[in-house]
């Protein structure tokens, strides 16, 4: 059973969970992150590789049944239960939820990712916005895609705005990080060592293929790159061919989700018809 342990002041428990909220660096040091909103919180709650340290309540107010049925099922070690202003400050909402979660972040293991004999991986290179992370995410699981990996210097993968940009998918795609060259090497020669017929497909804003001219039933990387320059240098020079998406009026790109969208779509038609 949790413990229950009442926060009605703004003691360390209060001024942990608001530094995680929003301080990445206490986030990467505590290993831990806040989530909120009733389909993160279901998608936490069916998934018990996570691990929940608390959760959060006001008892100043009647729960909702799905909300006292996720405290009834919980696994979190600590139930805090927080006085209404606190609870409202802590929320990310403008009508406060009715639970938090302090989650612990898992390592970054590639062998976290599907190990299917085909699978289909996403790279993100250093994206710099955490809604457009959200959203590949959130894409990459309606999609079926294996795992998804973020490349360098990025976005927060457990910032609020992209923990709620993907909507619990974050809960049910695995997603890692590699934040050096070595890591990522090692990972792609891993992938070809065991799938000599594995290919890594490239994004780009012209010059490339139509995505339909890639046959992508076989292993897949698809490769995005930054909202702003695209892929870096070295992350094309690894890739087997780059995609370009054929643009019509005066748009001259889409953003970093809806263009990998646009080509995991693709490849999950034809990997449909195979």
């Amino acid at each position: 059973m949790p413990r229950t342990l009442p926060v009605e002041s703004k003691n360390q428990w209060f001024q942990r969970v608001e530094a995680l909220r929003r301080n990445r660096k206490k986030r990467s040091k505590d290993g831990a992150f806040v989530v909120e909103g009733v389909r993160s919180l279901n998608q936490l709650e069916a998934n018990a590789a996570w691990g929940i340290e608390a959760l959060l309540y006001s008892p100043d107010h009647p729960l909702s049944d799905w909300a006292q049925d996720r405290l009834d099922s919980s696994r979190a070690a600590v139930h805090l239960e927080v006085s209404a202003p606190l609870m409202a400050e802590l929320s990310d909402k403008d009508e406060p939820s009715e639970l938090l979660a302090v989650v612990t972040i898992p390592d970054d293991d590639a062998g976290r990712l599907g190990q299917g004999p085909n699978p289909l991986y996403v790279l993100v290179d250093q994206p710099s916005l955490s809604g457009n992370l959200g959203s590949l995410i959130r894409s990459c699981d309606a999609l079926g895609v294996d795992g998804v990996v973020i490349f360098g210097h990025a976005a927060d993968l457990y910032d609020p705005r992209t923990v709620r940009g993907a909507a619990g998918s974050l809960f049910s795609q695995p997603v890692v990080r590699f934040n050096t060259w070595g890591t990522l090497w090692g990972w792609v020669d891993d992938l070809r060592a065991r799938m000599p017929e594995v290919q890594l497909v490239g994004t780009t804003a012209s010059g490339g293929v139509w995505p339909d001219a890639i046959t992508f039933t076989k292993p897949t990387v698809l490769m995005v790159g930054n909202e702003t320059v695209g892929l870096s240098h070295k992350i094309r020079e690894l890739c087997d061919t780059l995609a370009s998406i054929p643009m019509h009026g005066s748009a001259s790109s889409l953003n970093l989700a809806a263009a990998a969208t646009a080509i995991l779509y693709e490849a999950v038609r034809q990997r449909k018809g195979s």
